[in-house]
């Protein structure tokens, strides 16, 4: 049930890469809604004092977990079913009708406006997720087959305003992530990637909501969404391995002994939408390069909340210099094996191009002996 908020200082602006209290085990405010989350008990717009929908704590959580969720539930006024929704900006209730856009939920770091705790309807947010890991359960007052889907939305983007739904073309967006096929009735993790749409957009800013229906006005009064542990996931892992132009099947560890290593013959990509680093390292003795893919959010220890866990490490096991026969060992039958190469006996192999000219002739050979004597 841990979810801790993960922030560093880097220059001079604070970098956050996940949502403030996504584990909804804090629950401080006087509304009675969980810390940086808002539902209609914070809601503004001429009929916020209208709107059912609650929002609450729940200690029914998923097995194997311990703590608090939010749950959140509709109601109906004159037979208008109003959607359970809470979210980390803040809803307005504008219009008495279910499908009208003034009926959102938004964002504005220019906004002044607080909540109980005195915290601002504004959850910021630096990073480039590829996912929003979610848990959550979903149950039905009067069961609706025409309209029978919860629903979970996120968008990043640079924290001038926003609001979802969209009332009009939002240049400001950086990304999007939404599930409004949301059925199950068990605890279920849900992974909803995230769809980038505007790379010369800066992120800042993040409006995650989550709904009792996909459709405004629909489902029944009594509708529950249970939610916890939500996580915004970086990926860290290699999407693409090349040697010499050729694909190399990615596995913690790989093989290529029959190749001499050169870095630049090798091309690399990861899988992550963000800044993901790749570091190399190459140890000449053992010809094993080790390769670290490290998530955008993976900084060091010594920075406050850094997730300094989200890497994967690869190996790939090249020809050690010398090893003319590949048999794992620069000995003197690798001179052999080389001698042979230069008359014609063997084919010539990269390996045998011992000192890196290009060629392979008998200064391979002195090269060689030279490694075999330490030299």
């Amino acid at each position: 049930m841990c979810c801790a908020m993960m922030a560093a200082v880097s220059g001079g602006a604070m970098a956050q890469y996940q949502v403030q209290n996504s584990d909804f085990e804090t629950w401080t405010a006087s509304s009675g809604e969980p810390d940086h989350w808002h539902g209609f008990k914070s809601a503004k717009g001429t009929y916020a004092g209208w709107a059912k929908g609650t929002l609450g704590a729940s200690d029914d959580v998923r097995n194997g977990a311990s703590g608090k969720c939010a749950v959140i539930t509709s109601g109906s006024v004159i037979g208008i079913v109003n959607n359970g929704t809470f979210t980390t900006g803040q809803l307005n209730a504008g219009s008495m009708s279910a499908e009208n856009k003034a009926n959102h939920a938004e964002m504005d770091k220019s906004s002044k406006a607080t909540d109980k705790n005195g915290d601002k309807f504004y959850m910021p947010l630096t990073g480039h997720p590829d996912a929003m890991k979610v848990w959550i359960k979903f149950s039905q007052g009067t069961e609706d087959k025409e309209f029978p889907y919860a629903s979970a939305s996120a968008i990043i983007f640079d924290g001038s305003y926003y609001q979802d739904p969209e009332d009009k073309t939002y240049t400001n967006v950086v990304a999007k992530a939404a599930n409004r096929t949301i059925a199950t009735c068990d605890w279920t993790e849900f992974t909803i990637p995230f769809v980038y749409e505007n790379n010369n957009v800066e992120p800042e800013a993040i409006l995650v909501t989550f709904g009792t229906n996909a459709t405004p006005g629909k489902g029944s009064d009594g509708d529950k969404v249970f939610v916890d542990d939500m996580v915004l996931v970086y990926n860290s892992e290699l999407s693409s391995v090349k040697y010499n132009g050729n694909d190399v099947s990615i596995a913690p560890t790989m093989d290529l002994s029959s190749e001499p290593y050169d870095e630049y013959k090798l091309a690399l990509t990861h899988n992550a939408k963000g800044n993901a680093t790749i570091e190399k390292s190459y140890d000449e003795t053992s010809a094993v390069l080790t390769i670290t893919v490290k998530g955008e959010d993976c900084i060091s220890d010594d920075i406050y909340g850094a997730n300094a866990d989200n890497f994967h490490t690869y190996t790939i096991q090249f020809a050690k210099k010398g090893d003319v026969n590949g048999d794992g060992e620069v000995t003197i039958a690798d001179v052999t094996a080389l001698v042979n190469i230069i008359l014609g006996k063997n084919d010539k192999k990269a390996i045998a191009d011992v000192n890196g000219d290009d060629d392979v002739t008998i200064a391979d050979v002195t090269a060689l002996v030279n490694i075999i004597l330490g030299k």
